[in-house]
């Protein structure tokens, strides 16, 4: 009969299911020694046990490896764990994609069982510092025109503090969305601009753009897409002769990527790009909410109101026009991180 190629990950987890039905040790010698027992038919006495170990040592390798196996030997192991044969135990674990099983195409499930354990968190953490956070940076002016207006009446009272204090944190909380809107805005203008290339995952997988990645890191990245997410990356020749298509469809890739690839690491650099893109409307917010207080200021001669306003004012005109070479490194760096997670599966 015919040879057939199966990915590692997948004939590892074979074996595991077939020693564990049997209660053996998912073991080289556990697989052994189940082969004496006379627990399977039709395969060598050291077939398991060499198996075991080539698949192993192909993963450390590369976790998107191959191993070749002769149809029967493969459908025995599968019969033996229980399944009709290879396709049915594949049918079942819905490990394949494509309709077509001597094509080789992974299910992305391979990679989110890799993920962390989501925590239960009593406010995302995201939401706190990509949205909130910046939100409530953009009404620092208010607050503070609003704390030397009552210093200044005489009505500094404690409980006034706190309840001009919740105010501000309830409307930051409320502008958070409308804020991460516009900040989604910019980012459009950054990455998708005439002449840009979309977002990182893009721009620096592509063939002519000189990034970390070796070409043949590129290769690998491309092929490991179209085996886990069915999307026809373009080759070399074809990117050189349409670029615009090659784009388009590795930042189709990415948007499907960052919804199945998840680690700490990735989530800490999402929520600092977050952060940075939604800062960019609120530091116009802050501008316009201290012109009206810097008039009062100056109406009124109070040199330390003044003072304030106007280094808080200038610091976010600052950031308001060189954000974006700190929003692109931080897209840059998360997107490594994706990148870097995802060839590591």
């Amino acid at each position: 009969m015919a040879d057939q190629s199966y990915p590692v990950q997948v004939c590892l987890k074979l074996l595991e299911e077939l020693a564990i039905k049997h209660g053996y040790k998912f073991t080289g010698g556990g697989l052994h020694k189940l082969v004496i027992d006379g627990k399977i038919e039709n395969v060598k006495e050291k077939y398991l046990k060499n198996t075991f170990y080539e698949c192993r040592n192909a993963e450390k390798l590369d976790p998107q490896a191959t191993k070749s196996f002769r149809i029967e030997n493969i459908d025995a192991i599968a019969k033996s764990a229980g399944y009709d044969d290879m396709k049915d135990f594949l049918s079942k674990h819905n490990l394949y994609a494509s309709s077509d099983p001597f094509e080789v195409k992974l299910s992305n499930k391979l990679l989110t069982d890799f993920n962390p354990k989501e925590s239960n968190e009593w406010l995302d953490k995201y939401m706190l510092g990509a949205r909130f956070l910046p939100a409530l940076l953009g009404l620092i002016p208010l607050m503070i025109w609003i704390y030397f207006s009552a210093l200044k009446d005489n009505d500094g009272t404690p409980t006034l503090y706190v309840i001009g204090l919740f105010i501000c944190v309830a409307l930051a909380w409320g502008l958070s969305a409308w804020l991460a809107t516009l900040g989604k805005k910019w980012e459009k203008k950054i990455f998708f601009a005439e002449g840009q290339k979309g977002f990182p995952t893009a721009y620096m997988m592509l063939y002519g753009t000189t990034s970390k990645y070796s070409e043949d890191q590129k290769i690998k990245y491309r092929d490991k897409l179209i085996r886990y997410f069915d999307i026809e990356i373009p080759t070399k020749l074809e990117e050189q002769e349409n670029e615009a298509l090659a784009v388009q469809k590795l930042n189709q890739a990415s948007y499907q990527l960052k919804n199945v690839v998840k680690s700490v690491v990735i989530r800490s650099a999402l929520i600092r790009y977050g952060f940075l893109r939604n800062l960019i409307p609120s530091a116009w917010l802050a501008i316009i909410l201290s012109l009206p207080a810097l008039a009062y200021a100056w109406w009124h001669a109070d040199i330390l109101l003044l003072s304030i306003l106007s280094i808080y004012a200038f610091a976010a005109a600052c950031y308001c026009m060189f954000y974006e070479d700190s929003v692109r490194k931080s897209s840059e760096a998360y997107g490594r991180y994706l990148i870097d997670e995802f060839m590591s599966r």
